[in-house]
């Protein structure tokens, strides 16, 4: 059977009245031709908008926004007591700290790793302290970005995307905070980016097993970003 015809979307078709096909999301394909069916797995081209360069330079100055927020009184307060913990637990042997993290029943050791890094290069003032939440904060702006697009929102809904991350005052504050909630947020945005190239391109799915694996040992609620795509899937 050879049939040349652009599928555009997921759905039921009719072609020339004999000839009928259904395609899921899962990009698989089922043709029915006089009561026969073929079953086969089809290229789905997802339309979307392109967003316009004015648009790119409005999401291009949010994005400058947001990280100036971040920055916005970083050193204004003192380290306070779940911060302390962070920063104690860094400064623990290798050796020790390990068993040390494993006290925390409430979070997965990867933060506290990398925040052993980063004093271990850089001391442990209280700007170089917070400059790593911060960093992962707006490391986050990428995966945001690529999900818009793999999602093809229109270039309005990119801008309110953009608008609202930059002035969340949650988001403000926990990028300053020296604990994992900036972490979390970058990971669960990768793995959702990633997951959604998964679903509609059956593209990057080793990328999202690792990120995944990542994002468990950043926060346990993690695990509910990795259940619900899971559940998706099934």
């Amino acid at each position: 059977l050879s049939l040349r015809y652009r599928l555009t979307c997921c759905g039921v078709h009719q072609w020339k009245n004999n000839l009928e096909f259904t395609i899921s999301r899962q990009r698989f394909a089922v043709f029915r031709i006089n009561n026969i069916s073929i079953s086969c797995k089809v290229s789905c081209p997802r339309m979307g908008i392109k967003i316009t360069k004015q648009g790119k330079l409005i999401v291009a100055a949010l994005a400058v926004f947001y990280v100036l927020l971040r920055f916005w009184r970083l050193t204004d307060s003192c380290l306070w007591f779940d911060e302390i913990f962070s920063v104690h637990a860094a400064e623990h042997l290798w050796s020790e700290i390990i068993p040390f993290i494993a006290k925390d029943l409430i979070h997965p050791p990867l933060f506290y790793l990398l925040l052993k890094v980063l004093i271990l290069v850089g001391g442990d003032g209280l700007f170089w302290l917070r400059l790593l939440p911060v960093i992962f904060s707006i490391l986050a702006l990428f995966p945001l970005w690529m999900l818009c697009r793999e999602l093809k929102l229109r270039p309005s809904a990119v801008v309110v995307s953009f608008g609202l991350f930059a002035v969340n005052g949650a988001l403000i504050k926990y990028a300053q905070e020296v604990r994992m909630y900036s972490l979390l947020l970058f990971v669960s945005l990768t793995s959702i980016w990633l997951f959604s190239r998964y679903y509609f391109r059956g593209k990057s799915f080793w990328m999202l097993v690792v990120v995944n694996i990542l994002l468990v040992h950043t926060h346990y609620f993690g695990w509910f970003v990795v259940g619900s795509e899971i559940f998706l899937i099934l």
